[in-house]
């Protein structure tokens, strides 16, 4: 009996060999003597020779272009077997059969057999940025009836990447397929998308809530590739009662230092909860918030000291907002009673050094409740009191203000911001 060895058989046979797959047994050394012979067996009446054919001429890869117009011409024929192995030998011929091979697997992704479909949108796959021709043919395979069709469609506009932003709205209800095999690749497709996605973030948002964890890893990693779009839909998982979905909204946030730090609320009940993993996540994210507070605190110390006050005034605004906010994350960062859940101690060295730039940024502040401009002056106290504790050096400059300043509206400011910064016991 004639046994056949499969294609990744001969090729790890080959390996362990150390040969060329040129080289197995019954075959000649050179592929110009063999794909004379292949080109014959593709003519060959019989559905089987044919299909054996194209698995030879799939097993030479790259090096079996020649045959390529035989090969297109194989996804039309009767046999359903030989139009799928056709479509598997122009795979394997990879990009440089595209700008001919590209139409054609276009046209196949329509056939009435499951599997030519499933494969023709493989091999657009491995076509590279020449399938992006095909992308109307691969948004309509999204909806196929079959799963493994969705799924392979997934994975080939996820690789083409933005060049597939068309196929966006279409993967989305994907999120939600009712196979587990298809829900995962469209989560990743859209994080491929990177900000063209932005529609999506919503649903990508929904699914950290879902059930499987493998699922919400994706669409962890899919928000991330987002961007700033995603971050407020992400932000919102934090409030739900199960620390695992907490921990993929964590993931996400740790990318927006920004966003985190206004979730510094959410940080403290994560860094304080009783879920070990969970709080390690918080700690990233919190380290990660300081890291970019040390990025972000020079051009905001230039903005709040510029003479113009227009410029000072938007500096002062984003001072008071960002350090109330990382002023939080310094607090949860470093609890005063440390305890059994307390952040690990490279979380209190970062949170020391987020306590101080927050001390310089209240020096600049302090000096700016002595600017000739009425506005600046009440910007700079409200924006201390905004900081609250962590601006403690600023009070004398404060009680100063509240008690001599020449507009009432800047001594109110003061003495509501020295109600915030030392607070009464």
């Amino acid at each position: 009996m004639r046994y056949r060895t499969t294609v990744p058989g001969c090729l790890l046979l080959a390996a362990l060999a150390g040969c060329d797959a040129d080289a197995l047994p019954g075959r000649p050394r050179k592929v110009a003597d063999e794909l004379p012979k292949l080109a014959q067996r593709l003519k060959s009446t019989s559905p089987t020779v044919r299909m054996d054919a194209l698995r030879d001429a799939a097993l030479f890869g790259p090096r079996s272009l020649p045959l390529l117009p035989q090969v297109i011409a194989a996804l039309r024929d009767g046999e359903a077997k030989v139009r799928w192995t056709a479509a598997g030998a122009i795979a394997a011929m990879g990009p440089a059969a595209a700008e001919q091979a590209v139409p054609a697997l276009a046209e196949a992704t329509r056939d009435a057999d499951k599997a030519v479909r499933m494969k023709s949108v493989e091999a657009l796959r491995r076509m590279g940025p020449a399938a992006a021709a095909a992308v109307p043919q691969l948004v309509a395979c999204l909806n196929d009836d079959e799963w493994s069709v969705r799924a392979a469609a997934a994975e080939a506009v996820g690789t083409l990447g933005p060049a597939a932003r068309q196929a966006v709205p279409a993967l989305i209800p994907l999120l939600d397929d009712a196979d587990p095999q298809v829900r995962p690749r469209a989560a990743w497709a859209l994080g491929r998308m990177g900000p063209e996605a932005a529609p999506a973030a919503g649903d990508l948002a929904a699914t950290l809530a879902k059930g499987d964890p493998a699922l919400r890893e994706i669409a962890a990693l899919a928000l991330r590739a987002i961007g700033p779009e995603a971050y407020a839909a992400a932000g919102k998982a934090m409030a739900d009662p199960r620390a695992d979905v907490r921990r993929s909204a964590l993931k996400v946030l740790e990318s927006a230092p920004p966003l985190a730090a206004t979730a510094q609320k959410q940080i403290s009940a994560a860094l304080a909860g009783s879920d070990a993993a969970e709080r390690r996540a918080a700690a990233a994210v919190g380290a990660e918030v300081c890291r970019w507070s040390a990025a972000a605190e020079a051009p905001l110390l230039e903005a709040v000291k510029d003479a113009r006050p227009a410029v000072a005034k938007q500096g002062i605004e984003m001072a008071g907002r960002l350090g109330g906010a990382l002023a939080g994350v310094a607090a949860a960062l470093a609890p005063a009673e440390a305890d059994a859940n307390a952040p690990p101690p490279e979380a209190a060295a970062e949170a020391d050094k987020l306590r101080a730039a927050l001390g310089r940024i209240a020096a600049a502040l302090a000096a700016k409740l002595a600017d000739a401009d009425a506005a600046v002056r009440q910007g700079a106290a409200t924006a201390l009191g905004q900081i609250g504790p962590a601006a403690k050096a600023a009070q004398p400059a404060l009680t100063a203000a509240a008690g001599s300043d020449l507009d009432p509206s800047v001594r109110d400011a003061a003495k509501w911001a020295l109600g915030k910064v030392a607070p009464s016991k």
